[in-house]
């Protein structure tokens, strides 16, 4: 990564992978995509965060929700390019971990 840092989450696979936020300190909304063989720095979560839930079935769709500090309740999609806030957990969490899709996905 472009960035040391810990507590961050991500998915993807070996070849295509997507890690977001992170407490390095201090924290950061940075979003890095892996190619196969490198990270490249894309466009940032909405707010910096670390702890939260993420999954994904490749780099093109994934979802981020929760997180700490403050505690979140905020739930993000990435498109490929962008992420968009989208429907929120019912309370702010952190510590997650998450399942599943972007467009079926759990945080728990």
């Amino acid at each position: 990564m472009n960035t040391a840092r810990h507590q961050l989450g991500g998915g993807g696979t070996n070849t295509s992978a997507l890690a977001m936020g992170g407490n390095s300190p201090p924290l950061v909304a940075n979003t890095e995509l892996w190619n196969g063989s490198n990270w490249t720095e894309v466009n940032d979560l909405n707010a910096a965060r670390y702890s939260g839930a993420s999954a994904s079935q490749n780099s093109t769709s994934t979802f981020y929700a929760g997180g700490a500090t403050p505690t979140f309740a905020s739930n993000e999609i990435w498109n490929g390019t962008n992420w968009t806030e989208d429907g929120d957990l019912n309370s702010a969490r952190a510590n997650l971990a998450g399942a599943g899709t972007a467009t079926a996905g759990i945080a728990f």
